[in-house]
């Protein structure tokens, strides 16, 4: 790291770019780790709503793990690339919405017996992977693309 006033553009230019790279770097498990809330997320709510004792009880420890778990992780974090940060508020209220509903609808899919509390259910577990699911994806081709840019200034 420079700590004087003595660089030449082209220094300048070098160290903003090793700094944009590192922004990238600590952006791309974020994005990783929403692929696995995704999937994670698909996992938990199919248990919720048609698995039975004591599937769903070891389905919230793992559910509670995970999420101490990504809270250490999300909080270690460093800084973002700023189109990740953009994505994560959309994802994430999204998530919380669908997480909301399917919290309203497991009563409905775990009592009732026919089609359409199976249906419900199979939405909701859609709707709550989604969007982690594509917030990992957009997240992760959104950097590929930035690594595939040519510098503004060479």
């Amino acid at each position: 790291m420079w700590s004087g006033n003595d660089l030449s553009a082209e220094q300048a230019f070098g160290e903003i770019r090793r700094v944009d790279r590192q922004v990238r770097r600590s952006s791309r498990p974020t994005a990783v780790w929403w692929l696995a809330c995704g999937i994670a997320t698909a996992v938990y709510w199919s248990v919720m709503h048609f698995g039975r004792e004591p599937y769903d009880t070891l389905a919230v420890v793992g559910w509670v793990v995970f999420s101490t778990a990504s809270a250490f992780y999300v909080c270690r974090r460093g800084a973002y690339e700023r189109r990740l940060y953009r994505l994560a508020r959309v994802v994430m209220a999204v998530f919380l919405a669908a997480t909301l509903f399917n919290v309203l609808v497991t009563p409905y899919v775990r009592e009732n017996d026919g089609i359409w509390p199976v249906v419900v259910g199979v939405v909701g577990i859609l709707v709550a992977a989604i969007p982690p699911l594509y917030g990992g994806w957009r997240g992760l081709k959104a950097l590929r693309d930035l690594d595939r840019e040519e510098p503004a200034i060479q």
